[in-house]
């Protein structure tokens, strides 16, 4: 995996609850739940759910807590583009990946991550990688920022990595700039 070592550096250091926001297959959670005691699964296309539940299950893992939503500013319903991996599929009109081949649609609910009321603190973890909304998921933690929990966001677009930058900021976030060809992760502790 291209973020072993990121998960590495974030995840060892332990802690209370892991939010995984665009779960995905579960590649960041099932880490995570060896070193947190609660993790939260937010993973919107179906299809996807099925494969995490199963991977959480054939893997033993039983701390954590699965949710079909993706997340966002604010409550509605969207749709969201599949794309060959499904680790590319948006809500976003256009593809981050150029070469993405849209393969389908499914219309899915989109909530806030203040909406959950999940008790984060300092020790928490929340993981972002929602393939272009990461600010509009930041726009919908208000009250959960205030938690100060740690923030480990992938982005792809300087427009996207100024404007998390600028809320992360806002919050008084200390802010750790990665870039890797093609994406940049932002670490907010």
């Amino acid at each position: 995996m291209h973020e072993a070592w990121l998960k590495k550096k974030v995840l060892e250091a332990s802690g209370t609850t892991f939010v995984d926001v665009g779960a995905n297959i579960g590649t960041w959670g099932l880490d995570a739940s060896l070193y947190f005691d609660d993790v939260h699964e937010f993973e919107p296309d179906p299809k996807t759910m099925i494969i995490l539940q199963k991977n959480f299950a054939m893997n033993n893992r039983h701390n954590a807590t699965f949710y079909p939503y993706a997340l966002g500013a604010e409550r509605a319903w969207k749709r969201l583009r599949r794309y060959q991996f499904s680790g590319w599929n948006s809500t976003l009109e256009r593809p981050i990946i150029q070469e993405a081949k849209l393969k389908g649609e499914v219309v899915i609910p989109i909530r806030t991550l203040d909406s959950f009321n999940l008790q984060l603190d300092p020790k928490s973890v929340v993981k972002i990688d929602t393939e272009g909304n990461e600010v509009n998921v930041l726009e919908g933690a208000t009250n959960s920022l205030k938690a100060h929990p740690q923030l480990v966001i992938e982005t792809h677009s300087e427009p996207n990595i100024q404007a998390c930058k600028n809320i992360m900021a806002e919050n008084k976030y200390e802010i750790e700039e990665i870039w890797i060809p093609g994406q940049t992760y932002l670490i907010g502790r």
